[in-house]
């Protein structure tokens, strides 16, 4: 693929940047912007397009559409009640369809959204899963959350079976239009190789509320966002090993 700034950024990935160097993976996509957060798959039928979503293939260069899916054959984390998976290939019975790839591939999920009435004075919570694991966390094209030894097939932390809990504190939010996104990688394979995003966000703001914490967005912004990132690097994910 050309030598972009997607390419530059996954360069320094692999040599080991530090995540506070504000390293932005990809340009953020236009998305449709909502007041609250919208989980992957939010009760949506089998196969239907999740438009809160917007996919991108870093590695490939090709965009890319978010298909809820029910999951892997039963191999992944079932969905929950008001979230469920994201896929960008449909297969049979209305699972994740094989995505192939020959290398490791970086997969980005993205939404767009809105804050109003200082609602960014508020934290954001969820947990998260990927197939094969989630390498980091984007907001407003600063790195929140990197993994230094992402590992795949269900067995390591950030996957299909052992899910991310996260927070996004008030600093890393503006008032107006802020992006999420999550930075996923699949191991290479050609058969029976899924990919796809599972997101539950279980609090996120309700702007009419959060009027009156304008103030502590200030007092907080520059205490919270240097320990958050300390020490932390990223590293390239080992290579996929097939059971």
């Amino acid at each position: 693929m050309p030598w972009t700034r997607t390419t530059r950024a996954l360069a320094s990935l692999a040599l080991a940047a530090p995540l506070g160097a504000g390293l932005c993976l990809r340009p953020a996509a236009a998305g449709p912007l909502t007041n609250t957060l919208q989980d992957t798959n939010a009760g949506l039928a089998a196969g239907s397009v999740d438009s809160a979503w917007t996919v991108y293939d870093i590695t490939q260069s090709t965009a890319l559409t978010a298909y809820a899916v029910i999951g892997y054959n039963g191999i992944w984390t079932a969905s929950g009640t008001t979230a469920g998976w994201d896929a960008p290939v449909v297969g049979t019975g209305g699972n994740a369809g094989t995505y192939n790839n020959t290398v490791n591939d970086y997969i980005s999920y993205t939404q767009t959204f809105n804050l109003t009435s200082n609602g960014a004075a508020a934290p954001i919570l969820g947990y998260a899963l990927a197939d094969n694991a989630i390498v980091g966390i984007i907001i407003n094209g600063i790195t929140v959350f990197g993994t230094a030894s992402p590992t795949g097939n269900g067995t390591g932390s950030f996957t299909y079976a052992n899910r991310l809990s996260f927070d996004i504190v008030a600093a890393d939010l503006i008032n107006g239009s802020n992006t999420i996104e999550f930075l996923t990688v699949n191991y290479p394979g050609t058969s029976g190789n899924p990919t796809g995003l599972y997101v539950d966000f279980t609090s996120v703001p309700e702007p009419p509320a959060l009027a009156v914490l304008g103030a502590a967005m200030v007092l907080t912004a520059g205490l919270r966002r240097a320990p958050r990132r300390a020490g932390v690097q990223w590293r390239q994910p080992p290579a996929r090993v097939t059971p």
